[in-house]
């Protein structure tokens, strides 16, 4: 599933760089679409 591909990605990002935030927040918007889709 490219949607659970892009939150794994997501994942590493928000861990390689130790700044969560964006990452969170960009999460929190694949799950409201994956809610839509």
């Amino acid at each position: 599933n490219d949607l659970e591909n892009l939150r794994d990605l997501l994942h590493l990002l928000a861990a390689s760089k130790s700044c969560p935030l964006p990452q969170v927040r960009a999460l929190e918007s694949l799950d409201s679409l994956g809610v839509v889709l």
